[in-house]
């Protein structure tokens, strides 16, 4: 009949919208390079493009965060080719079922061996050559490397480190 063949219709948008929210995030657990399942992401505090001080993981609670992390310049440009596909797909949701993921979105630069003054002109570029719609989602770190490096298992400076927290 006309009314079952709707229903029928309506059952198969359901579960494609929820296969498409399942695969959406099953890339991006492909692309999470290091197994520390389980473990309590480790407090790490810097300052966005925006000269705002944001707290992981205290500042993304609440929702699932992706966060991308790189502590050399190599790791970081190849960090950087992340940035609007992952903006696209999280924070505008241009693409198809988009708008049923909400995440967080972070990428964090690591200054680990620079002085204040060394870290502020890296910061100064990086402002400089990122469009002001990332400022946002792009956290510069100055600190020390070790804690991080050990603890989220980083031992690769030439590559980025990808995460995903789940929403508590």
């Amino acid at each position: 009949s006309k009314g079952e063949g709707s229903n029928n219709f309506k059952m198969r948008k359901k579960i494609f919208s929820v296969s498409a929210t399942a695969v959406a995030f099953l890339t991006l657990l492909a692309f999470t390079n290091v197994d520390i399942t389980g473990t309590q992401f480790p407090e790490i505090t810097g300052e966005n493009l925006d000269k705002k001080q944001v707290t992981l993981p205290a500042d993304a609670k609440g929702k699932p965060s992706f966060i991308g992390i790189a502590y050399s310049r190599k790791a970081e440009d190849d960090l950087r080719t992340w940035i609007n596909p992952m903006y696209n797909k999280f924070i505008v949701k241009s693409g198809l079922m988009d708008q049923m993921i909400d995440a967080n979105l972070y990428f964090i630069t690591m200054f680990t061996r620079t002085t204040n003054i060394t870290a502020n002109i890296a910061m100064k570029q990086l402002s400089e050559g990122t469009n002001r719609n990332f400022y946002p989602y792009i956290v510069c770190y100055r600190g020390k490397l070790g804690q991080y490096k050990e603890e989220l298992n980083m031992p690769d400076k030439e590559k980025p480190y990808f995460f995903v927290l789940d929403k508590d």
